[in-house]
């Protein structure tokens, strides 16, 4: 039986600019890394033990803490690195705060990476605007890539607030 992917909603995510974060699932907690590290088989009274050289994954660890950037786009490259260990993806991790930076630069309206969603009453307001300018002949293809206000139309945020074109369109008389 395969393990069922949690989503984290924005809501639920802790937020550090340096963190690595999944833009798949919205995991900003796990991660994986394949490492190969030196260690010491030891046979002690019958039972085997593993010791790991403390300076060696000291400095590997300090490694890996001053060259995150470098190697998340060796995984962008095809060869990954990390890997979410909610959703096992390797190529949808970024840093958040670069995640975060990429919507406010691009005025993002609100999206499940970023979930810094326009207001309710802001939203209702450009797509009365918009359907009204239209007499109502618009629909859900149209609405997503033809906005006149965001490239990639408002779609997250109407689901973000249980919304839907139609409903909007019906409440206007259309």
């Amino acid at each position: 039986m395969s393990r069922t992917v949690r989503i984290y909603n924005p809501e639920e995510r802790r937020f550090l600019e340096d963190n690595l974060y999944c833009t798949y699932c919205g995991n900003a907690n796990a991660f994986q890394i394949d490492l190969k590290l030196k260690h010491l088989l030891k046979s002690e009274s019958g039972c085997v033990s593993v010791e790991l050289l403390k300076s060696y994954s000291d400095r590997v660890m300090n490694v890996i803490k001053n060259n995150v950037n470098r190697l998340l786009e060796k995984g962008w490259e095809g060869k990954p690195r990390f890997r979410c260990a909610n959703c096992n993806e390797d190529q949808s991790l970024d840093l958040q705060g670069r995640v975060y930076d990429y919507c406010s630069y691009n005025f993002c309206p609100g999206c499940f990476s970023c979930g810094q969603f326009i207001k309710k009453d802001y939203l209702l307001e450009m797509c009365t605007e918009c359907i009204t300018d239209k007499d109502g002949a618009i629909d859900d293809e149209e609405c997503i890539y033809n906005c006149p206000n965001y490239d990639n139309g408002l779609t997250e945020v109407m689901a973000h607030y249980d919304l839907n074109l139609t409903d909007i369109k019906k409440d206007l008389g259309y």
